[in-house]
């Protein structure tokens, strides 16, 4: 056992900043701790402070200093890098590229986008690919496919367990929840990028129904478009995998020095806006038969209409006959492959 003048002792070190002996009370006292299973806790209570009392001046600091990265600026600046150079940055982490393995896939040559009827003309016309905003498609996603699972395994070190909640309890005290930057994070993207939708099948019979019906199939030039395949699956990345990262930054803020927790800070936040993009690149096993690749441009990639400029090399056309000569004129005047679908034929 110990005794109560010895953990007296203990907290009359050097913690002098109150708000850190409070953030430290209050992370002891927490169900989390509490429930925590580990023998002789009242003894790891004084080993903890003592190593907190050694270390508080630094700990103090790198708080301080987060306080200031963790400035929307700075999120946005960081977050709307340039794009190749996040999600390549993601590519060491197995984890992440575990749940995104389609996302390499070499581009091919064609895609194609199947129009309904009411837009066929105009899109034809326009030689664009209309595209929604990554807000749209996040809602949109989230909504059809299924909740997150698979996080991984947290610490199991029962100082920095505490030592993390201790610096997350004194940030909440600035003003300053890093597991909210998420929120943060998802708007700079939201207002930043836009996302076509585009399938490597050609002549998809679920895709005509859906979206083509007595429209066209438009093949696409693709070798010069940033694009990249989703990936089918049932068990996506756990959105906490992020919020991890931070605590254990948290951790760091021990015995790194402020150069250093600057460049984990900006790390962290790379992370958090590859895998918010990145999730733009996963759907459900079900959705597999659209073969689908996306299109991923900033704002100054789409005209006020949200339309993207794409090279049409070919239409595969189901129109009714009067739309579908129309078609054909406007095609033949600007080099393009008009043809009915097989099967569709006009006589």
């Amino acid at each position: 056992m110990v005794n109560n003048s010895k953990l007296k002792e203990a907290l009359q070190g050097e913690i002098s900043d109150k708000a850190l002996r409070a953030a430290f009370t209050d992370v002891w006292n927490s169900k989390t701790v509490q429930e925590y299973e580990i023998e002789d806790k009242q003894k790891k209570k004084i080993e903890i402070i003592q190593r907190i009392n050694k270390s508080s001046r630094n700990i103090l600091k790198n708080v301080a200093h987060l306080k200031k990265l963790a400035s929307k600026r700075r999120i946005k600046k960081n977050v709307a890098a340039d794009l190749d150079d996040l999600i390549d940055k993601t590519s060491d982490d197995e984890y992440v590229t575990g749940c995104y393995s389609s996302y390499y896939t070499p581009k091919p040559e064609k895609l194609y986008k199947y129009v309904k009827y009411e837009y066929a003309l105009r899109t034809v016309k326009g030689s664009y690919l209309h595209c929604g905003t990554a807000e749209y498609y996040r809602l949109k996603d989230e909504n059809e496919n299924k909740a997150f699972v698979g996080k991984p395994k947290e610490t199991d070190d029962f100082y920095q367990l505490v030592l993390s909640e201790v610096v997350s309890k004194l940030l909440e005290r600035r003003n300053v929840s890093l597991d909210e930057k998420t929120g943060q994070i998802q708007k700079v993207l939201d207002n930043l990028y836009y996302i076509g939708c585009l399938s490597d099948d050609p002549d998809s019979h679920a895709l005509w129904n859906k979206f083509g019906g007595s429209g066209v199939c438009i093949e696409i030039e693709a070798v010069n478009l940033n694009i990249h395949k989703i990936t089918y699956n049932d068990a996506p990345i756990d959105p906490d995998y992020p919020s991890m990262m931070f605590r254990k930054l948290n951790e760091e803020v021990e015995y790194k020095s402020r150069d250093e927790v600057s460049k984990k800070f900006d790390q962290v936040l790379r992370m958090h806006a590859n895998i918010e993009l990145l999730n733009r690149y996963r759907k459900d096993d079900r959705w597999r038969y659209e073969s689908e690749w996306r299109l991923l441009v900033d704002k100054h990639g789409v005209n006020e209409s949200s339309n993207h400029p794409v090279k049409i090399t070919k239409v595969v056309s189901c129109l009714p006959p009067d739309d579908h000569r129309e078609l054909q004129n406007w095609c033949e005047k600007h080099h393009i492959d008009c043809v009915r679908r097989k099967g569709y034929e006009l006589y």
